[in-house]
């Protein structure tokens, strides 16, 4: 997986130290899971600003269904160290997967997912529409678009920035 914007950083060699919890409350196991001893496991893209909060979460896998919900709401919860880049505090996405089992939930090893060993490759571009009144308005920019990539080449929370 690779976030959009953040996936081009991965060219250039940095010392990267990931962000750790700090405060980091763990959903609840659904019942229902407890009692038939069903486990799973969800795989969270989380995004850190400088400061230590998460910023965005998105679950991206999951073994389960229904757990990807209660991963997200407590992972938006946590606070972390900042990621240090070359010594120095930087908004950062990395990969967080909760695993459930038992009726427990463990934290999982958080792995780092902000670069792409290749740049994704363009399978379908769309022209973007400028509204025709800005054009002659003569009003003009430009945009960035932050985004993440899945393993199928699906585009997962994609936002202005």
């Amino acid at each position: 997986m690779c976030a959009g914007l953040f996936a081009f950083t991965g060219a250039f060699a940095r010392k990267v130290v990931l962000s750790k919890p700090v405060v980091s409350p763990m959903p609840e196991c659904p019942p229902e899971f407890a009692a038939a001893g069903t486990s799973g496991v969800v795989e969270s893209i989380v995004c850190v600003n400088i400061g230590g909060s998460v910023e965005t979460v998105v679950p991206v896998e999951a073994t389960e269904e229904p757990l990807k919900a209660l991963a997200a709401e407590a992972i938006r919860k946590w606070t972390f160290t900042p990621t240090l880049v070359d010594g120095l505090p930087e908004k950062y996405w990395f990969v967080v997967p909760l695993e459930f089992s038992g009726g427990v939930v463990r934290l999982g090893e958080i792995r780092d997912e902000d670069h792409a060993d290749k740049l994704p490759k363009v399978l379908k571009f769309v022209d973007p529409v400028y509204p025709a009144e800005l054009m002659e308005s003569g009003n003009r920019g430009t945009v960035w678009v932050q985004f993440i990539v899945d393993k199928q080449g699906n585009i997962l929370a994609p936002r202005v920035i």
